[in-house]
This record gives C-alpha cells, structure tokens and sequence, in this order.
C-alpha cells in the first residue's frame, strides 16, 4: 500500500503567508480610529476621485488623505510640524489636528481646506457624494478682493470720506475698509499681502509701508486705508493681521509718525 509524499513543508508554508496576511490586515485597521466611518465618494468636474487611501468620516466631518487633495485642487502642500498648508495662489489655509484628536496622520478636512483654496462643496443627496461643483479664482474671486476707489458707489464713496481719518476696519455691506488714520505724509501707507482662510475667520495679511529714505514727499496729512469687498459664509469673522508680526493688527492715530 503507498503512502502519500509527506506535505509538511507545503502545508506550513501556508500557514505563514495565511499568518502574514492576518498582520498586514491588523496593521493597516490599528492605523484607522476605531469610531471612524468610511466616508461618502467625492465628485469633481463629474468624475469621482480615486484615493489612494480611502475617505473617512470623524465627528460629522470627511477627511481625505491630503497629499491627494492638495493634487486634486491644484494647491501646493507644505507640512511643518504636523500644519498642514495648502496654498493656491493668494489663498492659503492650514489644519492641524489638535492634541487628542484621531484624525490619522496625513489626513486632513476635506470641506475647510477645499473652500479654503477658492472652492465650493456641497453635498449631493441623490448620488450620495460629497461634490466639488465649482472653483474661484484664487486672485479675483474669493476673501479680500481690492477694490478701485474710483468705482465705488456714491453711497459707498460717502462710507470712505466719513471713515479714512477713523483708525481701524469698517464696514459696509461686503465693503470693508482698512483704515491707519492721519499720517505725517503720503509716504506712509499700507499693502494688502495675502488672504488666508483660517477655519471660521477671514485673516487679511497687511504690511506698513514707510518713506523711501533720501526721497522727498509733499508736507501734507495723508489717510492711507485699504478698499476691498469679502462675501463671507455665515459665522466666518474678518480679522487684519500685521505681516510683520503675524499678531492681529493693533491701530492707533498716527502710528506712522512714532
């Protein structure tokens, strides 16, 4: 009567690729919460997005893995310290999980910095996804667009004369106006640098511009201020900050002459 080859060596060699699945498979589930959801499709341009890793959802929100994002809305993405930045023209936003969060590493919110770079989001009930349906201008078309003077309505022309000697930021209807007060003369001034769309604020980088040296200017009070109009989403607050000092900007009446 013959016997059967002896299949020891097949049968464990089995059992250790069986046994190296079932660790890649708790490797990878041990990355992801264990109260995150999958979360819903993407739609851009109607085409649903491929992730390299796969959407999900923590506290009602979608997160994506943020490498792909920054691709999909043609933002450049930099990460310091675990911030991450999406820039795409003037527009920049960040996100960075705070300390007890389960966000996984990588990951960021898919509607903040999406509407953050010039884009819209929205939710369609019928395909169940979440939609990229349309994008802004990064230059022209979202947070603190300058405005010409000159263009301005009689009305609003009255706003800027009643406020320009007033230090501070004022507002009238999506006009806001960003004013230094009574300076010594026309060299000093102020430049709008950047928007950057910080979750539920608007923040407006500007610079303080002071005489060139050895260039004369005329002896004459000036008001220099800064004209831009800003359609905010609901609770989304405007907040000036002093490039220099990256702080909210502090204004007094003739800060240029100190």
């Amino acid at each position: 009567m013959s016997r059967k080859p002896n299949d020891k060596g097949g049968t464990n060699m089995r059992r250790i690729t069986w046994m190296a699945g079932i660790l890649v498979g708790l490797q990878v589930l041990t990355a992801i919460p264990a109260q995150a959801a999958t979360g819903p499709s993407v739609i851009m341009n109607q085409k649903q997005v491929e992730w390299k890793a796969k959407p999900l959802i923590l506290a009602n929100k979608t997160y994506v893995p943020a490498s792909g994002l920054a691709s999909l809305l043609s933002a450049k993405l930099v990460e310091v310290d675990g911030k991450l930045t999406f820039q795409r023209g003037s527009l920049t936003v960040s996100y960075k999980p705070t300390a007890g969060t389960q966000v996984p590493k990588g990951y960021a919110p898919l509607r903040e910095m999406a509407e953050g770079v010039g884009y819209k989001v929205a939710w369609d009930g019928t395909k169940q996804a979440v939609t990229i349906v349309s994008q802004v201008d990064p230059n022209n078309g979202q947070g603190f667009v300058m405005v010409d003077p000159l263009k301005l309505t009689e009305e609003e022309k009255a706003f800027v004369a009643q406020n320009k000697a007033n230090p501070g930021v004022h507002k009238q209807g999506n006009l806001y106006m960003v004013a230094l007060g009574a300076q010594p003369n026309p060299g000093y001034g102020i430049k709008l640098v950047k928007n950057e769309q910080s979750w539920e604020q608007l923040l407006v980088h500007v610079q303080r511009t002071k005489p060139e040296p050895g260039k004369m200017y005329p002896q004459m009070i000036a008001y220099p201020y800064l004209l831009g109009r800003a359609d905010l989403p609901s609770y989304t607050t405007l907040v000036v900050i002093d490039d220099d000092t990256g702080k909210p900007m502090i204004f007094a009446k003739d800060t240029g002459s100190k």
